[in-house]
């Protein structure tokens, strides 16, 4: 028998709830916001931890980076389901790492990848880390017992014999969201799914940990980590839709404002967007963390004409905006 966790029907209801409210009340934040996914890591504490993966025969392997990178793409996928985020392509951050020369791999440092957000114009970055991990026989104890996993080693297919017995699925998601104009972790959302299941005779055809499977997410492994991933989208949702939505000047020709934004990213025709240069980095002298920058509003665009990539706006009023300056979403006309 598999059961649902009370604390997703909550999340998806609260989340549910806010949608119909602002659909009734017709509000709008602006145009989607751009964010960047990191591929999943697993938690070094999981390795390390007496009775879990190491005396199963568990390593940091091919199958685990494996699983962490699919985890991104169903997170990715549900992202975009939610329709309210442009998803930077995972590849695109990895190049622009090797452009740099910088590590990309389980042991990434976030602020390397954080750089590369920034370059290829990601507002928000999202790093999910795997922190809890138990896939086998659930013991006497109720807990699904690590050392003693449906397969061992990961590579192999999942096999169950001997009588019906019990199957039980768990994990953790923490995922960090970086501001990647300062760098600093603004808030962390988690995530967990837990499955369980009676048979007697279970079997897949590739690794235990292999998401790209076919039939990978009925097994009691898939259907935990799509609860996990759904919750972590959730209040990845409720936590950024209040953030506000910010881009940049791409040109200024012939006293019209070309903003990096169009139809693909929700901007609209009669949207007024605020325009703010930047100016000194504000540079915490004890911490030496980058807390922000000096701003200067200049003035307002409205928009009047949208591009799929980008968007065309006339000044409101006069002043001089110039290519880099940023660009906030005020209200609609």
């Amino acid at each position: 028998m598999r059961t649902i966790p009370i604390g997703l029907l909550a999340v998806i209801a609260v989340v549910a709830a806010l949608d119909s409210a602002q659909a009734q009340e017709g509000t709008r934040t602006g145009p989607k916001m751009r964010i960047a996914v990191m591929d999943g890591t697993w938690d070094p504490g999981l390795f390390q931890a007496s009775g879990a993966f190491g005396a199963a025969g568990w390593s940091y392997n091919e199958s685990l980076e494996s699983f962490g990178r699919g985890l991104t793409e169903m997170m990715v996928t549900a992202l975009l389901e939610s329709d309210r985020f442009i998803v930077v392509e995972r590849q695109a951050i990895a190049d622009v790492m090797a452009e740099q020369e910088l590590q990309y791999s389980g042991a990434v440092n976030p602020e390397t990848a954080v750089q590369a957000g920034r370059i290829i114009g990601a507002q928000f970055l999202i790093r999910p880390v795997i922190t809890t991990f138990s896939y086998g026989e659930k013991g006497r104890s109720g807990e699904a017992a690590v050392t003693v996993p449906v397969d061992v080693p990961v590579a192999g297919g999942i096999r169950i014999g001997g009588g019906k017995k019990t199957v039980q699925a768990r994990l953790v998601i923490d995922s960090r969201i970086y501001d990647v104009q300062t760098s600093q972790i603004t808030a962390s959302v988690q995530g967990e799914g837990s499955v369980e299941e009676k048979s007697s005779q279970l079997a897949l055809d590739t690794d235990v940990l292999d998401v790209g499977t076919a039939g990978f997410e009925d097994t009691p492994l898939g259907e935990a980590t799509r609860m996990a991933v759904e919750q972590v989208v959730a209040s990845l949702v409720a936590e950024l839709g209040d953030k506000p939505w910010r881009g940049r000047v791409v040109t200024v020709s012939g006293g019209q404002v070309y903003v990096n934004a169009g139809s693909e990213s929700g901007m609209q025709v009669g949207d007024v967007l605020e325009v703010v240069r930047e100016g000194e980095a504000l540079v915490d002298p004890e911490t030496g963390l980058n807390l922000g920058a000096v701003e200067e509003s200049l003035g307002r665009l409205e928009v009047t004409t949208v591009e799929e990539k980008y968007s065309i706006a006339r000044a409101l009023g006069e002043f001089i905006c110039e290519r880099n300056d940023i660009v906030r979403f005020v209200v609609h006309n």
